[in-house]
Parts: structure tokens; C-alpha cells; sequence
């Protein structure tokens, strides 16, 4: 078996702001985050490079995509992010291939078995959905599996600081070509039970996907039309324990053309997903407990009328099913020392069918994979918290590709408040 080794050079990054006013110095603040390291840690306190995009940000943004709002950071590029309402949007960080960014929904990740590099279709994401992003560059197959060998981008649509029984948010928008974008929520707390739900469309004429060089062809504009659904439901038992439940349904349907050049009418793409799960959280002073399930259903369906008014036709179907468990804990040794060690895993398989009147009906049987992992991570921090050394490893079990293992290090030293030495290998 050969062994690859990826070596990101030493990075140095600047923290500080100073103001314009006055001599006096000020920090940006300190966000803590939960992706680095399946823990809630300070940013300054993991090696790894974290990105936040947080709400405030999300609703200066109004008019934009979850993908090109991605597409603005750093080291990440969408395709599709600008193009035409219902495009094919394939995630590349720092010039990794597609399906080796992992996207999260509140830590628990997101897939398409039916696709050949299993990535997540961002169109079925509405950005009203979202609270916050965290974008976690360089390699984290260690915690989160081999398909997140550039990086992890977790999408957390769980609400915080709700304090009122019952609050409604509901928003209009328009803009040309048609189009609208509607959103309404419904959320709430009622003593221990804490509850979200949550509906946005977007429907456009949009324009033609193809591009017409000679100014002349006529070329039809290619309409989209996604609703997204979801609710959710946590429960505090007592001041350590919480359950939560939760449902997505998303589903949009979309005009395509046949390549850059040529239009094509009467082909559309209609595409549905639904997600919904359960899980728990036990956390003290010294440990943090996690247990999570989810199953997941995928749906993409291709209509092609060859010509208006013809006789002859193909359509595409493919079919996904994922099912998804994980349980880890943390615990803290003293100021210095944390553990990490969990399990999880997935199970999923895919069929497709081809009917096309000119060669018949092809369909192959239903294929599946399963994966069992397990991972530990030690973190370390000195020298008045500023030394961190992350050290760990995962061994994975795999249906078709046998037994593998992987192993992080990730040690980071903050010099100043304006300057952080940081390294990783994996």
C-alpha cells in the first residue's frame, strides 16, 4: 500500500485591528468554534485556520447564495456560485479535488451516494436557513473521515440565545428577472423545550445557462424554482443534558441547457433531499459527551425532450440512501492536558435507471458501502495557553477498500496578539 504525506508550510496570520481614534489597541473577538476540534475551544487556541462567517454577516447578505457566500473566503472557489439559479455547485478548497471538502449540517455530515465524488449539492440549501458557518482549512481526516482531506465546512442552523415562547421572522424580496425570494420562520422556548421551524422559496426566470455568441439564436431563459423546509426540537432534561431532533426537506427544479454553447429546450432537472436525525449532549466541567444519528434520502431526476412537439425522449434517475451515527467524548485531564476519542459509522447505497426511446430502458441494481471508524486526538497547551499541540489518529474499516489509518499533527505558537505561528502534517 502506498503512503502519501501532505505538509502545509508554516503560516503566520494577523489578529489585531487598531483604531483610527485613539492610540488604544483592539483584538478581533475571539470566536469560539466547535469544528477544529469536535470541542468548543477559543479560535485562538487550535491550530487550525478557521474562517466564521457569522449571522450578522449572513443577513448584510441578503441577496446570496450559501455557495456565493463561500465563494468570497479564502482558498475556497464554488463552481457554479455565479452562473445561472440551479447550476451545479462543486466545492474546491485550496485546489483539491471535488468530494474532498466535507460539508457539515451541525457537525453531522452531509452527502449524495448517487453522485461518483458524493458531494452535497448546495442548491438545496436555503441561506435563511443558516445562523452561522465555520470554514476549517487543511486536513481534519483524523476526526472527520478521508472525505475531508481539504478541509470541513460546517453549516450550523441551530438557533441560540432564544428566550421568548413564540417569535415570527418573515421576509419579501424581488429582484429582475422575476424573481422572488420569501422566507418565514417560527421559533421559540418554552421552559426546557426550545423549538425552530423554519420555510423559504426562491423562484426566478433566471436567464439562459448557454451562451448565445451570435447574438441571434433566440436562446430561452432557464427558470428555477427550490422550496426548503425544516424544524427542529431540543430538549434540556437538566443543566447537563439536552436532546435534539430535527427534519429537512428541500427540493428544487430547474431549466438546463445542453453545454456552454448549445440551448436546449424542454430539459429540466428536478432534485430532492431529506434529512432528519436525533441526538444528545451530556457536558460537565470535565467531560463532553456526543451521540448522533441521521438517515438521509436523495432524489435527482433528468427529463430530456430531445425537440418540442417530438416523439422522442430520455430521462435519468438516481437514488441515494445514507445513514449516518456517531458517538465521542472529551475529556479534560487537568488545565493542560484534553482526550478525544468517538466512532461513528455510515452506511449507504445508490440505483439508477436510463430510459431513453431511442435505446430502451438501462438500469443497474442497488450498490451499497459501509465504513466503520474510530479516532483519539490528544491536545495540549503550555506556556500560558500559548503552545497548542494537537496529536491523533483514526482507523478506518471499509467494505470495499479493506483497513486504513490516518494521523494529525498540528502544533501552533501565538508570538503576540497580531502574530500565530502554526504548522500541520497529515
Amino acid at each position: 500500500m502506498s503512503k502519501k504525506l501532505t505538509l502545509l508550510s508554516t503560516l503566520f496570520i494577523s489578529s489585531a485591528l487598531f483604531a483610527q481614534k485613539d492610540t488604544i489597541q483592539t483584538k478581533v473577538l475571539d470566536e469560539v468554534v466547535v469544528t477544529a476540534n469536535k470541542l468548543e475551544q477559543k479560535q485562538s487556541s487550535t491550530g487550525k485556520v478557521i474562517t466564521v462567517i457569522t449571522k450578522a454577516q449572513i443577513e448584510k447578505n441578503p441577496g446570496k447564495t450559501v455557495a456565493q457566500l463561500l465563494n468570497e473566503q479564502a482558498g475556497i472557489t464554488i463552481n457554479g456560485a455565479l452562473n445561472n439559479a440551479g447550476s451545479v455547485q462543486t466545492v474546491y478548497m485550496r485546489g483539491a479535488s471535488a468530494g474532498r471538502t466535507l460539508l457539515l449540517m451541525d457537525g453531522i455530515p452531509l452527502n449524495d451516494p448517487s453522485t461518483i465524488t458524493t458531494d452535497f449539492d448546495l442548491n438545496l440549501f436555503s441561506i435563511n436557513d443558516v445562523e452561522r458557518i465555520e470554514v476549517c482549512r487543511g486536513a481534519q481526516s483524523t476526526l472527520y473521515g478521508s472525505d475531508a482531506i481539504a478541509g470541513v465546512v460546517n453549516i450550523i442552523t441551530i438557533k441560540k440565545d432564544i428566550r421568548k415562547p413564540v417569535n415570527v421572522k418573515a421576509t419579501v424580496g424581488f429582484a429582475n428577472k422575476n424573481t422572488t425570494k420569501n422566507n418565514v420562520q417560527l421559533f421559540g422556548k418554552v421552559d426546557k423545550l426550545t423549538y425552530t421551524a423554519r420555510f423559504a422559496q426562491l423562484k426566478t426566470d433566471g436567464f439562459s445557462s448557454a451562451y448565445d455568441s451570435t447574438g441571434n439564436k433566440n436562446f430561452e431563459n432557464d427558470g428555477y424554482k427550490g422550496n426548503a423546509a425544516n424544524a427542529s426540537v431540543q430538549y434540556q432534561a437538566t443543566s447537563k443534558l439536552f436532546f435534539r431532533t430535527f427534519i429537512q426537506h428541500s427540493y428544487y427544479k430547474a431549466d438546463i441547457d445542453a453545454s456552454a454553447f448549445v440551448d436546449k429546450r424542454n430539459y429540466y432537472i428536478d432534485n430532492k433531499v431529506l434529512n432528519t436525525g436525533a441526538g444528545f449532549n451530556f457536558k460537565t466541567d470535565v467531560w463532553n459527551v456526543v451521540g448522533n444519528y441521521q438517515y438521509s434520502q436523495t432524489r435527482r431526476h433528468y427529463d430530456d425532450n430531445f425537440s418540442t412537439g417530438s416523439a422522442t425522449y430520455a430521462t435519468n434517475d438516481y437514488n441515494g440512501v445514507g445513514n449516518y451515527y456517531e458517538l465521542y467524548a472529551s475529556v479534560k485531564l487537568n488545565k493542560n492536558f484534553t482526550l478525544l476519542a468517538g466512532n461513528d459509522y455510515r452506511y449507504a447505497n445508490m440505483d439508477g435507471r436510463y430510459y431513453s426511446s431511442g435505446f430502451g430502458p438501462s438500469a443497474y441494481k442497488d450498490t451499497s458501502m459501509n465504513q466503520y471508524s474510530a479516532y483519539a486526538s490528544a491536545l495540549f497547551s503550555e506556556l500560558n495557553d500559548k503552545l497548542h499541540i494537537e496529536l491523533g489518529g483514526r482507523y478506518n474499516k471499509h467494505s470495499r477498500y479493506g483497513n486504513n489509518n490516518t494521523y494529525t499533527f498540528n502544533p501552533s505558537y501565538t508570538i503576540s496578539d497580531a502574530w500565530r505561528v502554526f504548522a500541520s502534517v497529515a
